[in-house]
């Protein structure tokens, strides 16, 4: 909290990111935690749980349609916001490989730091062709609403 008070102080933008599993979404605290960052002036930067890690065994807490619907009432209400967002006037769904992907140590191309499944290798190929390719490839060639990898309901389809 100190270095909250001494980002604010400094003048800097800020927001607090937070991990978000299907009971906290619904949670008094999790309304609590978005009141009290909001009324200090932080938006909230969710993530929601990812079957990766600690979330690997916690399939019934990972989140659907229903609730990115409910987290979007919420956005109306509060400074809160996730990679589905819109930004700047753009509405492009899941960002993966449109405004971002990940690339590991040894090269490969991921969708996001969280979807293991490269599309190439920048060690072998120039990235603008696995980019090229990925846009060409489904999922990521079409408009997707979600968080594929966070959304329970695509678990079985990635």
């Amino acid at each position: 909290m100190q270095a909250v008070d001494a980002t604010l102080v400094s003048g800097m933008d800020l927001f607090i990111q937070t991990v978000v599993t299907k009971s906290r979404l619904y949670s008094e605290e999790f309304i609590r935690f978005l009141e009290y960052f909001n009324k200090i002036g932080v938006g909230v930067f969710v993530t929601f749980i990812k079957p990766i890690g600690t979330g690997k065994d916690m399939k019934a807490e990972m989140c659907d349609k229903d609730d990115f619907a409910y987290f979007g009432e919420l956005e109306k209400k509060y400074n809160t916001f996730w990679h589905l967002t819109c930004a700047y006037g753009r509405d492009i769904g899941c960002i993966a490989y449109k405004a971002m992907c990940s690339i590991t140590a040894f090269g490969d191309v991921n969708p996001c730091p969280y979807w293991f499944k490269p599309l190439g290798n920048i060690f072998q190929e120039p990235l603008k062709d696995i980019l090229d390719r990925a846009l060409r490839t489904p999922p990521f060639d079409k408009h997707i609403d979600t968080c594929p990898i966070a959304d329970v309901a695509w678990l079985g389809k990635t």
